[in-house]
C-alpha cells in the first residue's frame, strides 16, 4: 500500500505581526466630567429657554394689545354709526362757554414758541365743533396756525387744522371736527401752535377762573405749567359737525364767503359721506353709482347711458342755505362729455319736478341749469335758493346732484364728480 505523505501546514502568523501594537499616547487619560460644569451648562441652556419663552410671551402680549385696541376702535366706530343713524340731523347744542372777564388776560402765541395746550372741560361724546376767540392776529407771509385735538387715553389725533394766518381775523373762529367722537367718553386736549417768520402769532383770551388746575390754559412744552388761572376763551358744541352762528363747516375766516370766483369753503365730510343714490328704480346699476369721496372732497355720480342719476346730500341742520356751489370734473379721459345739475329741494320727487321744469322753486328751493363738462374741460355750477318766507312745517331742504350724458347712448368710464362743494349760509 503506497504511503501518503501529507503536506506540512503553513506557519500560523503571529498576532503581533497581523495587528502591530498601537503607539502609546503621550496624552493623559480622560478624567471624569466635572458635575459643576455640567450643572452650569444646564443652567445656561435653561436660562436661554426662559428668555425665549419670555420674548414669545411679550410678543404675544403686544399682539393681544393691538387686537384689543383694534376691537375697541371697531366698537367705537359701530357705536358712532348707530348714534349717527339714530340722530342723523341732530341740532347743534352749546355744552360749554368760557367768556373773557378781564382784559388783562391775554396770551400771545408767537411763531417758533412751544405753543399752548387746553384740556377741554367737557366730555368727548358728541362733540362736533370747537370755537376759539382770537383777540388779535399778527399775520406774516407763510405763517400758519396749527391745531391738534388729541385724546389723552391713547394720544390719538381726532382732528387737525392748519390755516394761513392771513385768512384769520379777530373774533370767534369755529373748527368743525371730521366726525363726532364715539365710544366711551374721553379727555380731549386742544394743542395750538404758530409756524412762520418772527413776529407772526395770535392773541388768545382767558375766560373764567378754573378751580381745577389741569383745566387751565397751559404751556405746550410743560404739562403742569399753567399760563393763566383760567381756561382758554372757547365754546364747545355738540351735534353734527357744523358751525354755529351761520358759519360754514371748516370756516375759519369771517367776512365774505365767496370773495373771488371759484372760492368757497368745503362741506363737512360728516355730511358728505351721507350721499346716497335716490332714484335706484329709475337708474339701476350693477355697481355703486353714487360714492362719497371725502379724501378728494367730492361726490361721484355716474350717469346712465339714457336718463339721469340723482344723488342726495343732507345740509347743515337748522341753517338757511342761500347758495350751493361745486366744481365739475370727469375723472376718466376715456369718458364722453357729461352734464351736471344741482337742486335745493325737500325730497327727490320735488327735485325731479324742478329739474324737469314742471314746477317753479318755492322759497328755500332752487335749481341750477345743466352744465356740461368733460375730461379736459372741467366746469362749475351754482344753485341759488329762492328768497322769501318759507311755508310752515316744511321739510328742510337737501342738496340733490344730478348727472346725465350730454349725448345719450354710451356712459362707459363716465366718472362724473361734484368736487369742492361749498355753501353760503344765511342768518
Amino acid at each position: 500500500m503506497p504511503l501518503l505523505v501529507a503536506p506540512s501546514p503553513a506557519p500560523v502568523a503571529v498576532a503581533s505581526e497581523i495587528h502591530p501594537p498601537r503607539p502609546v499616547s503621550s496624552e493623559p487619560a480622560a478624567q471624569p466630567s466635572d458635575p459643576l460644569a455640567e450643572l452650569s451648562s444646564l443652567c445656561q441652556a435653561l436660562d436661554a429657554r426662559i428668555r425665549q419663552g419670555a420674548a414669545a410671551h411679550a410678543q404675544a402680549l403686544r399682539r393681544l394689545s393691538i387686537l384689543r385696541r383694534a376691537n375697541e376702535a371697531g366698537q367705537n366706530d359701530f357705536a358712532g354709526l348707530e348714534r349717527h343713524l339714530a340722530h342723523p340731523r341732530e341740532a347743534a347744542a352749546l355744552v360749554f362757554c368760557s367768556r373773557a372777564e378781564r382784559e388783562d388776560r391775554r396770551v400771545f402765541v408767537s411763531a417758533g414758541s412751544e405753543g399752548v395746550a387746553q384740556l377741554l372741560p367737557a366730555a368727548s361724546s358728541g362733540l362736533g365743533t370747537v370755537e376759539l376767540r382770537l383777540h388779535a392776529v399778527d399775520a406774516r407771509p407763510g405763517a400758519r396756525l396749527h391745531l391738534d385735538l388729541v385724546a389723552l387715553n391713547d394720544h390719538s389725533s381726532l382732528s387737525r387744522w392748519s390755516l394761513p394766518l392771513d385768512r384769520l381775523a379777530p373774533g370767534w373762529v369755529a373748527f368743525a371736527l371730521d366726525r363726532e367722537p364715539s365710544g366711551a367718553p374721553r379727555l380731549l386736549e386742544l394743542r395750538l401752535a404758530v409756524e412762520g417768520p418772527e413776529g407772526a402769532g395770535v392773541t388768545l383770551g382767558g375766560g373764567e377762573d378754573m378751580p381745577v388746575r389741569r383745566f387751565r390754559l397751559r404751556s405746550g412744552g410743560a404739562e403742569d405749567k399753567a399760563i393763566l388761572p383760567a381756561a382758554m376763551e372757547l365754546r364747545l358744541w355738540t351735534g353734527s359737525p357744523v358751525l354755529p352762528g351761520g358759519a360754514l363747516p371748516f370756516s375759519a375766516a369771517p367776512g365774505p364767503l365767496f370773495a373771488e370766483a371759484g372760492a368757497g369753503l368745503p362741506l363737512s365730510p360728516t355730511l358728505m359721506v351721507q350721499a346716497e343714490h335716490v332714484n335706484r328704480e329709475d337708474a339701476p346699476f350693477e355697481f355703486t353709482a353714487v360714492r362719497p369721496l371725502p379724501g378728494e372732497r367730492a361726490v361721484e355720480c355716474h350717469p346712465l347711458a339714457e336718463g339721469l342719476t340723482l344723488a342726495s346730500l343732507p345740509l347743515p341742520p337748522g341753517r338757511l342755505v342761500l347758495e350751493a356751489r361745486a366744481q365739475l370734473r370727469v375723472a376718466n379721459p376715456r369718458s364722453r362729455e357729461v352734464e351736471f345739475a344741482a337742486v335745493l329741494a325737500p325730497d327727490a320727487e320735488r327735485a325731479k319736478l324742478l329739474l324737469s321744469g314742471k314746477a317753479q322753486p318755492e322759497p328755500g328751493e332752487g335749481a341750477s341749469s345743466w352744465v356740461a363738462a368733460g375730461p379736459r374741460t372741467p366746469g362749475s355750477l351754482s344753485v341759488l335758493a329762492r328768497s322769501g318766507p318759507r311755508a310752515p312745517r316744511r321739510e328742510p331742504a337737501r342738496l340733490f346732484l344730478a348727472t346725465r350724458m350730454a349725448r345719450p347712448g354710451q356712459a362707459d368710464f363716465a366718472w362724473a364728480r361734484f368736487a369742492d362743494i361749498a355753501l353760503r349760509i344765511g342768518t
